[in-house]
């Protein structure tokens, strides 16, 4: 579950990534630099891990029964299992992005929530004929979509109630700060934040590559000075 969880992070910041390569204005405020990029995204990636690590479960599953036949209901695992696995791609279609690019929550409709709890529960009824269920794989991974869809709702819920006034004593309860919204700021209102240097590897790498001046003037501290044996390049 939790390499699930950084499979998510790193393919959704890849689309964001994607999506501003093709053109796409993925930070019209002006806001984005002054974050981390998983500190800036990460309500937007938990809500996207919700409905991806459900997808991934049930796509290990399907490979489970293709690779490792089960002893029962072999084709009703595996029909259902395919089902729970285009039902993860709906609720992604259906329940994306989480906030729009001016950081804004997105409104969801109750018909799309009417119509994936429908969906949901219509899957509880190939179970009844099963002919074991405790103890059945395709049941816990059913359990944990169903839990992920609820709290995703849930959740929905509490950030729609934090746009009115009588929820904010029960966020303040929760200790919960909404996140839906920015102000918005200007090309020129954008400010370079000076690079810091530490003894990083990385850092020193990700330096010279920015001003490749730096290179000759360690060459002259550092190497000149020794005993001619070492070189930067």
């Amino acid at each position: 579950m939790f390499f699930f969880q950084i499979g998510s992070s790193s393919l959704y910041l890849f689309a964001v990534q994607i999506s501003g390569e093709f053109g796409h204005n993925n930070d019209p405020n002006f806001q984005r630099y002054k974050n981390d990029a998983l500190k800036y995204y990460n309500e937007d990636i938990a809500w996207f891990s919700y409905s991806f690590v459900c997808f991934v479960i049930h796509v290990s599953m399907l490979y489970k029964y293709y690779a490792r036949p089960s002893d029962n209901d072999q084709g009703k695992k595996t029909m259902l299992t395919i089902y729970m696995i285009i039902l993860s791609l709906t609720r992604i279609a259906l329940l994306q992005p989480y906030r729009m690019a001016d950081r804004k929550l997105k409104e969801f409709s109750t018909m799309k929530w009417i119509v994936l709890f429908v969906l949901e529960l219509a899957a509880v009824i190939p179970f009844f004929f099963f002919k074991y269920i405790m103890g059945n794989n395709t049941f816990n991974c059913y359990l944990i979509d169903l839990m992920c869809l609820t709290g995703m709702f849930i959740i929905y819920k509490m950030n729609e109630m934090a746009n009115t006034r009588s929820g904010d004593n029960f966020l303040k309860f929760l200790h919960l700060t909404p996140q839906h919204s920015q102000k918005a700021l200007k090309r020129q209102d954008k400010k370079a934040r000076p690079f810091k240097v530490d003894n990083s590897i990385y850092n020193m790498a990700l330096y010279t590559l920015i001003d490749p001046v730096l290179i000759d003037e360690m060459q002259t501290e550092y190497v000149d000075n020794s005993d001619g044996k070492v070189s930067i390049i």
